[in-house]
């Protein structure tokens, strides 16, 4: 967990550039996002929040705080990647093992459910209707927080892999509208087996 009394806050994008947003947040009534010192740290971890628990144990830098916007100016800036594949799921079915195989690709950045990422995806579902201008800010806030997590951050990335939480399945048609060419796979299994597991833990 992040200290709340180790947080600046920022409007310099320079200043975040490796670094990745780890949580949306409000803060005094308005949505922000949280950032976290990224330069050099592999995401190893099955779960990007497990990377994040971590970090947060050993680093000394204070963690950022930020507006939304951020988003928009360090993708302007960064140098990133597109991503070369999302991973969506049903839950229980394997998802994870792929997000480790695609770990195995030298070069790559797997982000595993991050929650800046879903909790924006889950501003469709609450926040915003078909075609409205919520809609189109929250696409655009998505592309640009993608974008951050594909920062070249160590010089050698050649592959990005987000994997959605469970949950963003459901939103699969407005993800095809923001990025109409990247490779989309859906893991599934029986429903009854997916509750059963679901149940056991």
């Amino acid at each position: 967990m992040i200290d709340s009394t180790d947080i600046t806050f920022t409007t310099q994008p320079e200043q975040l550039k490796s670094w990745l947003p780890v949580d949306a947040v409000i803060d005094e009534g308005r949505p922000a996002l949280t950032w976290m010192d990224f330069s050099n740290v592999v995401l190893t971890e099955p779960f990007f929040h497990e990377t994040v628990e971590r970090l947060s144990a050993v680093q000394t830098l204070p963690a950022q705080l930020t507006e939304l916007d951020a988003l928009l100016q360090l993708e302007k800036i960064s140098d990133h990647l597109e991503p070369s594949a999302f991973i969506f799921h049903s839950s229980r079915c394997g998802s994870t093992l792929l997000a480790n195989a695609c770990r195995a690709l030298d070069g790559s950045i797997v982000v595993s459910e991050a929650p800046v990422i879903d909790k924006l995806v889950s501003r469709f579902f609450t926040d915003s209707g078909p075609n409205s201008g919520k809609e189109l800010l929250y696409m655009v806030l998505i592309k640009a927080a993608i974008s951050a997590f594909g920062q070249r951050r160590l010089g050698n990335e050649n592959y990005l892999f987000v994997k959605f939480a469970c949950t963003s399945s459901l939103q699969m048609s407005r993800l095809r509208r923001i990025f109409p060419t990247v490779p989309f796979v859906f893991l599934y299994r029986d429903p009854v087996e997916v509750m059963v597991s679901n149940l056991h833990s």
